[in-house]
């Protein structure tokens, strides 16, 4: 991949660097099975006559010498959590990362 040859070509860029790969759209193709719904009857479950519930899980992959490899974290997280990840880590080194928007 041109990006992980770009990273790896100068191993002190790669060794300080997180490669976060985060699927916009599930397609349907990660999960073997529908996703997890609400009991019928959940109060504040049911949109427009459809059991909302948790949606399809959007797959991530974090590529970086910090890494476990071949490791899977099976915590609920959404499209915000890259996000939320990079707020901690930037205030923990001092720079936070805040958006006046």
């Amino acid at each position: 991949h041109p990006v992980m040859d770009a990273l790896q070509a100068e191993p002190g860029r790669f060794n300080s660097t997180v490669l976060l790969r985060e699927h916009d759209e599930h397609d349907g193709f990660v999960d073997r099975g529908p996703p997890p719904a609400a009991p019928p009857g959940t109060r504040g479950e049911v949109y427009s006559n459809t059991n909302s519930g948790l949606g399809f899980r959007v797959p991530l992959i974090a590529i970086s010498p910090w890494t476990r490899g071949g490791w899977v974290n099976s915590e609920t997280f959404d499209h915000t959590s890259v996000l939320r990840f990079m707020e901690v880590w930037t205030a923990a080194l001092g720079t936070p990362a805040n958006c006046v928007n």
